[in-house]
């Protein structure tokens, strides 16, 4: 049995790898790209994604899906919304410019549920990363129209000792 294995793919390669191992309910380790979630997760942070269940996908919660255009993503969700019987998903970045869009929970593969950095891991149900998760959420929604005001609240927030490891 291969408990580890480093792969080195294109986004399209790596996107149906990770959606035939979490459809099986495996678990997936990889290398995050970019910094649309920064500070949160950063480039170069090791992300580890479980099978999302579609019912427990919540307002905050990171998750991986593939936008309209083909390309695989991990961003947050920043609302939830009922349509008819159905509860659809606004997915953005927590730097992004722009929303991804609403998504049904179904085409959500996966949720992160760790962070590792500098070698230590962050769990993702810890309640400070959850309430810094919530809090980027709602900034994405609140303050994107104002974000020299959520700066400054993120700068006061970055100075309480308990938020600093998840932050610095």
């Amino acid at each position: 049995m291969i408990t580890e294995k480093n792969l080195s793919c294109d986004t399209q390669a790596f996107s149906a790898i990770a959606i035939d191992l979490l459809d099986a309910g495996r678990t997936l380790r990889f290398t995050a790209k970019g910094g649309s979630m920064d500070p949160l997760i950063r480039d170069g942070d090791t992300l580890f994604l479980a099978p999302a269940d579609p019912s427990r996908i919540k307002f905050g919660d990171v998750v991986f899906f593939v936008n309209g255009g083909g390309k695989p993503l991990i961003h947050r969700v920043i609302k939830t919304q009922k349509r008819g019987k159905d509860r659809w998903l606004l997915i953005r970045g927590d730097r992004a410019n722009n929303v991804d869009g609403y998504f049904p929970p179904s085409e959500i593969f996966g949720r992160v549920i760790a962070v590792e950095r500098v070698g230590q891991q962050i769990r993702a149900d810890q309640p400070v990363y959850k309430f810094l998760g919530r809090l980027a959420a709602w900034r994405s929604r609140v303050f994107s129209a104002s974000p020299r005001l959520f700066s400054l609240i993120y700068q006061l927030i970055k100075r309480i000792p308990s938020f600093k490891h998840y932050l610095s």
